[in-house]
């Protein structure tokens, strides 16, 4: 399993300090958006902040702003083989694993 806390970020992480955390997690070109108790808000990739920077966002901007609110993920004890199948098919290499009251336990 993937560790879990580079990938993780909080709602007020800068769109800048997003980009710094993507570059270090290799070809896992996505973060996870956290509350303050781990719990799952929402994703952000590199083409998401791509676009906002070209739409006018700042790299001050904060992730929140720009975050995809209904990331994929798999829950906890979820029989999940063809929800993994079509997941990758759409191109996802990676999604959080979440427990019943929504935090995030592994990827």
């Amino acid at each position: 399993m993937i560790g879990t806390e580079q990938h993780l970020v909080g709602p007020g992480t800068s769109l800048g300090d997003a980009m710094s955390r993507l570059g270090r997690t290799g070809l896992h070109l996505t973060l996870f958006v956290v509350d303050a108790d781990g719990r799952l808000l929402g994703s952000i990739t590199d083409g998401d902040i791509r676009r906002a920077l070209l739409g006018g966002a700042t790299l001050a901007s904060p992730v929140s702003a720009i975050m995809n609110t209904r990331p994929q993920h798999l829950a906890v004890g979820e029989a999940a083989i063809g929800r993994l199948a079509r997941m990758r098919e759409q191109g996802l290499r990676l999604v959080p694993l979440v427990n019943v009251t929504g935090h995030v336990t592994g990827m």
